[in-house]
């Protein structure tokens, strides 16, 4: 099976476009038999019924660095090129999907536009996906799974150099392309704004010295258990605010808040951009 890219596909970054995958990894998923027996004539069309097939999303496991399927599938992607509005509506026709079915073709799709788009239609076709929260497994570099969400593989194409050791073409903060005109300044959706204006204001809880301890030990039999009762209930709005704000600082600056040593230097940081999101809202501020 020839492995080289199709002729007539565009350039990407200036050079071949499988050439953004070191040759190290491309070399390990053209000796996989996946490779050789499922990705073999691989056209625009029949790559989607392929992704569709997808269990989880991964780049490289284990101790010998095994090619994932949905690794080989992003290099077929890259030799074949198909054009970018198919790629769209990889992105839109699995937006509607509530069974859950095609949600790993819309991160296969994502991936893809990340290595090969222009920086504004990046950010234009992947924002929207940030609040896509339907639940994905993902395959560590150490072979294991972990339940995680599709926002939050999203959140890494944008914010991030790399995506589980695989290396990601550099991507200009937003705010630079917003100086330049190339981007619209970032249009918050209307559910998440209208959630954070009905979110009340969290008020302080003062406890005493005697109610400490008893306070302390709560936390410490019970705190896991709420936890976990409470991820299992329905997001309300004013969690996808506060969790969009908070995860997606990329509108702002990217790798800023990276830098800053401390957690406490970061949670403050935090939580005062909230508070001048809920300012702008005319809402009381977080405790801070």
């Amino acid at each position: 099976m020839a492995n080289i890219t199709d002729k007539g596909v565009a350039g990407a970054h200036g050079g071949n476009p499988q050439f953004l995958i070191s040759q190290i990894v491309r070399d390990r998923v053209y000796s996989l038999r996946y490779w050789k027996e499922e990705c073999f004539g691989l056209n625009a069309e029949t790559i989607l019924d392929k992704a569709a097939e997808l269990k989880y999303v991964g780049t490289v496991y284990g101790p010998l660095q095994r090619p994932s399927p949905f690794l080989c599938l992003l290099v077929k992607l890259l030799q074949i090129g198909p054009e970018k509005e198919i790629i769209k509506s990889f992105i839109d026709l699995s937006a509607g999907d509530d069974a859950g079915e095609l949600r790993y073709l819309r991160a296969l799709a994502c991936t893809y536009l990340r290595y090969i788009g222009r920086p504004e239609e990046i950010y234009n076709w992947l924002e929207p996906v940030l609040w896509d929260y339907r639940q994905i497994v993902v395959r560590k570099l150490d072979g294991s799974f972990e339940i995680s969400n599709l926002d939050t593989w999203i959140n890494t194409l944008l914010t991030e150099d790399e995506i589980i050791t695989l290396g990601l073409p550099k991507l200009p903060q937003r705010h630079i392309l917003e100086e330049r005109e190339a981007l619209k300044p970032f249009d918050w959706p209307p559910e998440v704004v209208e959630g954070l204006k009905e979110e009340p204001a969290e008020e302080p809880i003062e406890v005493d010295g005697d109610d400490k301890t008893h306070a302390e030990g709560q936390a410490e039999d019970g705190g896991a258990e709420g936890s976990r009762k409470g991820d299992d209930r329905s997001r309300s709005k004013s969690t996808d605010g506060e969790r969009t704000h908070r995860r997606h600082r990329h509108h702002h600056h990217r790798h800023g808040d990276k830098k800053k040593k401390g957690a406490d230097a970061e949670e403050q940081q935090e939580i005062d951009e909230a508070n001048a999101l809920r300012a702008k809202l005319g809402l009381k501020p977080l405790r801070t």
